[in-house]
């Protein structure tokens, strides 16, 4: 799928990194604000794209928090 590769759009992505991934991989997210993708492992299809002003590296680690709590997830 084009839009899974590093120069979807003509910019530059992050390789991907899954939510379960250990804090050294996570680290390896942008420490800037700007645009991320989110997509389900495994899987064919972008799930999400946003924008933030914050680090990327904060804005997906909450989100990746927000996963964990269970009293959230059905």
């Amino acid at each position: 799928m084009e839009y899974f590769s590093e120069t979807w759009l003509s910019l530059s992505w992050s390789p991907w990194i899954p939510f379960t991934a250990d804090k050294h991989t996570f680290r390896e997210i942008p420490k800037a604000p700007g645009l991320y993708r989110i997509r389900p492992t495994g899987k064919d299809f972008l799930m999400y794209i946003g924008e933030t002003r914050r680090t990327v590296h904060e804005r997906v680690n909450e989100l990746r928090q927000t996963l964990n709590r269970s009293e959230l997830m059905p």
